[in-house]
């Protein structure tokens, strides 16, 4: 079993090698108290009844710690299997990542004074966060935290949207301009730009290597389209790769999601739509393999996990099978009463054998992953927020004061 992490317990382990000579540790002034032994003994206790409040409805615990050294924990995502706590600390922000799969605590990085403002999306070299009230772009190493250019970069493009990374660009969305745009992680000095035939209202995201990168957004009028993720400083796309027009309004971000069906391997783009459908393109060609129809339009991003994908439309959730977009679960009539799993708004983790989804406000239940029958219901209210486990396929809590919980 893996053991517990504490931030706390590492940070005075590096402060007692180092004679807690630097006044430039997070420790600072107070790193005696911060280090006392009664305070890291009140630890476990804390852990023990986050970890028996989260077995009402998990199965078996991954890993468990403390990541932040005071602070209040505003915001907590996954992005693949990396986690990101974003801690503020009276006027100052920071990003505190750890390993999703093992608990391993990873680095710690400053933001600042502006807090983020959109979900950060990792790519395969960088994480990028865009920042509130200075329109401000932090691009650090996904890996170690460092800053391998200046500190923030003026975004000189309006956008609403996450940005996007390849190893040598980041891509936003022009929320005025309708275009993808192409901008130096160094400098956010704007590269290329590409323009949609109506309003960008979804995206961007990236896919893997198809063999090149892919850049895919939606529009208004339902189309979808991809360009290649050529350099900033590279001759831009002149044509889409391809483009793809639904019958209804792209409502939210695709989801890009890896599949096996039989010998055959591939890419899938899942697009939510107003025209009642949920949609499977073949990311290398934009082909629609398959479309799930309901009754009132989808909205809201899916989720792929394990070859699913979850999906909400307006009175209940919808899962399908990735590569062939069959529903694994038997669904409730269109003028039935939803099923139980049918009533979660959210999907945090899925496998062959139980899924973990989300209903109100931290309320969690526990599917079998054969039948789709509800197993456990529990309100996880000691949490402030319950978050997907990304690629570790964990069921995932966060507390105020940085206390994580992760469950199988």
């Amino acid at each position: 079993m893996l053991e517990r992490i504490s931030l706390t317990a590492f940070l005075c382990l590096g402060l007692a090698l180092s004679g807690c000579a630097s006044t430039d540790s997070c420790c600072g002034d107070s790193c005696t108290d911060t280090c006392s032994p009664s305070a890291e003994a009140a630890a476990p206790s804390r852990l023990d009844g986050l970890e028996a409040e989260m077995a009402g409805v998990a199965q078996k615990r991954a890993w468990s710690g403390q990541y932040l050294n005071g602070g209040t924990c505003v915001n907590a995502w996954v992005c693949g299997t990396d986690l990101y706590l974003e801690s503020r600390r009276g006027s100052e922000s920071e990003i505190v990542a750890v390993d999703a799969k093992d608990g391993t605590y990873k680095w710690v990085a400053s933001l600042g004074a502006n807090p983020t403002r959109e979900a950060p999306r990792a790519g395969d070299r960088f994480v990028v966060f865009l920042t509130a009230n200075d329109g401000g772009m932090i691009v650090l190493d996904r890996n170690t935290g460092a800053r391998p250019y200046s500190m923030r970069a003026s975004l000189g493009v309006a956008t609403a949207a996450p940005a996007v990374s390849s190893d040598t660009t980041v891509y936003v969305t022009g929320l005025a301009s309708n275009q993808v745009v192409a901008v130096s992680p160094a400098d956010a000095n704007v590269g290329w730009r590409f323009r949609a035939g109506s309003p960008l209202v979804a995206g961007p995201v990236t896919t893997p290597r198809l063999p090149r990168r892919l850049v895919i957004a939606g529009c208004a009028d339902g189309t979808v389209f991809a360009v290649p993720a050529a350099g900033w400083n590279e001759s831009g796309p002149t044509n889409a790769s391809w483009s793809r027009k639904l019958l209804g309004a792209v409502n939210e971000d695709p989801c890009v999601a890896e599949y096996t069906d039989g010998a055959r391997k591939g890419v899938m783009v899942i697009v939510p739509a107003s025209d009642n459908g949920l949609h499977g393109l073949e990311a290398t060609s934009g082909t629609v393999r398959w479309s799930v129809r309901r009754e009132s339009p989808f909205a809201g991003e899916p989720f792929a996990c394990n070859g699913r994908v979850f999906a909400r439309c307006s009175d209940r959730m919808v899962v399908a099978d990735i590569a062939t977009g069959k529903e694994p679960w038997s669904a409730s009539d269109a003028n039935a009463a939803p099923k139980g799993f049918e009533l979660a708004t959210k999907a945090f983790a899925s496998d062959a054998n139980r899924a973990y989804l989300g209903a109100g406000d931290n309320t969690v239940m526990r599917v079998d992953g054969r039948s789709g029958a509800v197993m456990a219901t529990k309100t996880l209210s000691s949490f402030c927020c319950v978050i997907p486990g990304g690629d570790s396929n964990l069921l995932i809590g966060v507390t105020k004061d940085g206390h994580v919980v992760a469950m199988r």
